[in-house]
């Protein structure tokens, strides 16, 4: 019996009450995979937290981490656990020093690579060589989204690339009320890049216009942090100054989330870097909201002709377009129909078959079957 060894960062959180956007799409197609009973997935060594169900989890502590730092001794700590297991595939999301170390201790297992990131601002993928390094040893390469594969393959031979697959993170659909509540919801951390400031101003000025809808911000400055930052306080008085209308829920856990995407008619990501990906905005799809986005990086691939895109973020932009919604029942309705339609495309049924067509490929060319 093989083992398909999952291995997330060691900052990634495998918990109900911390699980970031990495854990949710390892833990989602593990559980939905033919694979399912061969798969571990080995993560930071958590206590007793309560850990994401269904699939089997290992703990890793980091191994002499004042020496060879986190990653490091994360990664050592994994190849002495590795050893002692009947491993016949390794897949290592987003981070490289770990990939390269379990690639040299273990050179006749094949091993994949995952980018969640743009590859550009992973370190050593940072450069054209760095990136042709990981192509030429990894025995596939999985990017988020299609500007990631674009980001990876900048300065490389596309010839070479039949084994980088664009695969995104894949959900279930989210139950929707038949009859939204006339609020307005963003979900996500609260940084800079987020835009979630220029969208609390953008409600400052335009929700006490229309009475009877709300605004709600969910989320921290990280996966189960508080909002202590300067940022925070900064969109928490925008938020404070609109009363009842608006609420600032700080962090809760994915299910609260989904529960507030179902009752949500107008979902906001406005990004102000290139995302990725946007988990949040294949959310709103899988919830029938209307979308409002920036379109930055992998979002304009979500949103595609059915979301509407605000580019620059600013506050005013986001106000007209929330105001184009709120002043007209038909458009919101068509808005949140298109985004429905699109949601197939991110079905976690799609992603799971093809994830594990790729796993497939890989046990088969190694193993023979």
């Amino acid at each position: 019996m093989y083992e398909i060894a999952t291995i997330l960062p060691p900052s990634e959180h495998f918990t109900h009450a911390a699980a970031g956007a990495i854990a949710l799409f390892v833990h989602e197609t593990s559980i939905t995979s033919a694979y399912q009973e061969h798969i571990t997935v080995y993560g930071n060594d958590e206590g007793k937290q309560r850990q994401l169900s269904g699939v089997k989890y290992k703990g890793v502590t980091p191994s002499m981490r004042l020496l060879f730092g986190r990653n490091g001794g994360y990664a050592r700590a994994l190849v002495e656990l590795l050893r002692q297991r009947p491993v016949g595939l390794i897949e290592v999301h987003n981070r490289v020093q770990i990939f390269y170390k379990l690639a040299k201790a273990f050179p006749n297992v094949p091993i994949s690579f995952y980018f969640h990131n743009d590859p550009q601002t992973i370190k050593g993928t940072e450069t054209p060589k760095e990136r042709w390094a990981l192509l030429e040893r990894a025995d596939a390469i999985y990017c988020c989204s299609d500007f990631v594969r674009r980001r990876f393959m900048t300065g490389l031979d596309a010839a070479r690339s039949d084994h980088v697959y664009v695969l995104p993170h894949g959900l279930a659909p989210i139950e929707s009320k038949p009859e939204k509540d006339k609020l307005i919801l963003f979900a996500g951390r609260l940084i800079p890049e987020k835009g979630v400031l220029e969208l609390a101003q953008a409600a400052q000025r335009l929700l006490p216009h229309f009475p009877e809808w709300q605004i709600a911000f969910v989320g921290a400055n990280r996966p189960g942090g508080k909002n202590t930052t300067s940022y925070a306080r900064a969109v928490g008085k925008a938020v404070d100054a609109l009363g009842k209308q608006a609420v600032f829920l700080g962090y809760q856990p994915h299910s609260k989330v989904v529960e507030l995407y179902g009752r949500a008619a107008i979902a906001v990501v406005p990004s102000t870097w290139a995302e990725p990906l946007g988990r949040t905005a294949i959310e709103a799809l899988m919830a029938r909201c209307a979308l409002v986005t920036s379109g930055h990086g992998g979002l304009s691939e979500i949103a595609g002709q059915a979301g509407i895109i605000v580019s620059p973020v600013t506050p005013n932009g986001l106000a007209l377009a929330l105001q184009g919604l709120i002043e007209d029942p038909l458009t919101l309705y068509h808005i949140q129909e298109n985004c429905a339609q699109r949601a197939p495309l991110y079905s976690l049924e799609s992603v799971r078959q093809r994830f594990d067509a790729a796993r497939y490929r890989l046990l088969a060319q190694a193993y023979g079957g």
